[in-house]
């Protein structure tokens, strides 16, 4: 991932994973280190955890509303994206346990992204093309519809991959593909009036922190991908990680202290890591040879953390969560995860998306889609090796 290659392609499902999908939020809290003089460091080691066991999950499918509030989910839930065999992606969510999987809304397959705004009820931000294989535009209306939308972007983009609303609605931040094949950041002020685009770096997988004020994403550096920091909306974007690894997928925790993310430092897939929001204290939170692990997110105690995964084995593939150093726990088989958020105590959600990858981005590619290997017959499904800084053995969330 050399140069974080536009991501868009055909709908293909996990395992064959050609897609990700992150959700990102604003939350609650502040704290947060400021973003001058951040420092990297080497990352510790993890500890092993038991046999990974799977959760008792409810079918229940049903369409919520976003009662309580704009941009608001039932507190203390696992929000996920699932893509559909016919390109659509569900977004739904679901309880620490595995309890009530539920469907929020599906988004039909032209749609790259979208974001509720946290502060101002039915309204929504998304990226869409008019048609299969069209430009995409960001736009703003009540539901995820072109009809009646109002064009954020003054103009098109070959891709866009992800859009999230500050946690005070005062600005947006979206990536997009302006026909290079470059992913890049743009910040837009919504308040007092609406703004343009305006660029802020080269990179993708973006979170915005719930304090407002800063932003960490990936960004190619050389042949690889590292995790910045920057502050906003200007300011001297610093790096956290430094080492010849794809660095992905950072998302800050509730309270803006912590970020996990996802990398391949250790193993030739990715695996889950933390780290302190100065990039201090980098700590691998998983080691599973044949598994790819991304999309994390922390819950508001930072003792749990949910992800996805696709794994050589069908059956390994499927939304997870830790707590503390215990073994995983599969909330829900399936080969269609795209990516995760941990609803904090006050439920509110920004979603940000990443639709399929291109093939042109074959290197995230073979991270995201574990080669077919047939284990031996006395090979179990593989544990986790789990580690967190504040480590619990509660399953529940705040």
């Amino acid at each position: 991932m050399g140069s974080l290659t536009s991501m868009r392609g055909q709908n293909v499902l996990i395992p064959a994973l050609i897609a990700a999908v992150i959700i990102g939020c604003g939350g609650s809290g502040g704290g947060g280190a400021a973003a001058t003089g951040l420092t990297s460091t080497t990352a510790t080691t993890a500890t092993t955890a038991t046999t990974a066991t799977t959760a008792t999950t409810s079918t229940t499918s049903t369409t919520s509303s976003t009662s309580g509030g704009p941009g608001v989910l039932p507190k203390n839930r696992i929000v996920y994206a699932e893509q559909q065999t016919d390109g659509t992606s569900q977004v739904r969510h679901i309880g620490p346990s595995g309890e009530t999987d539920t469907l929020a809304l599906t988004l039909d397959a032209n749609t790259s992204a979208y974001a509720l705004n946290p502060v101002v009820s039915n309204q929504v931000f998304f990226a869409a093309a008019a048609s299969a294989g069209g430009s995409y535009k960001l736009y703003r209306n009540t539901t995820p519809v072109i009809a009646g939308a109002t064009a954020i972007s003054p103009g098109s983009y070959s891709f866009i991959d992800g859009v999230q609303v500050s946690n005070n609605g005062d600005f947006l931040i979206f990536s997009g593909d302006i026909g290079d094949g470059s992913l890049r950041l743009y910040y837009v002020q919504l308040k007092p009036t609406l703004g343009t685009p305006t660029l802020l770096d080269m990179g993708s997988f973006f979170h915005i922190a719930g304090t407002n004020d800063k932003v960490v994403y990936s960004k190619p550096d050389g042949g690889d991908a590292d995790i910045y920091v920057k502050p906003l909306p200007t300011g001297t974007a610093v790096k956290l990680t430094e080492d010849a690894a794809e660095d992905v997928y950072p998302q800050w925790s509730k309270d803006n202290s912590k970020i996990i993310f996802s990398s391949n430092r250790g193993a030739s897939l990715l695996d889950l890591y933390s780290m302190n929001a100065d990039g201090t204290g980098q700590t691998r939170l998983t080691d599973t040879a044949d598994d790819s692990e991304f999309g994390g997110s922390f819950n508001s105690a930072i003792d749990a953390f949910a992800y996805g995964v696709a794994s050589n084995d069908p059956a390994n593939s499927g939304l997870y969560r830790i707590t503390g150093t215990t073994a995983r726990i599969q909330l829900k088989a399936t080969n269609g995860i795209l990516g995760t958020y941990w609803t904090s105590t006050d439920g509110k959600l920004n979603q940000r998306f990443l639709k399929p990858l291109s093939p042109a981005n074959a290197r995230l590619q073979k991270l995201l889609n574990p080669g077919k290997k047939d284990p031996p017959a006395d090979v179990k499904a593989p544990a986790d090796k789990v580690i967190d800084p504040k480590v619990s053995d509660k399953s529940g969330d705040q």
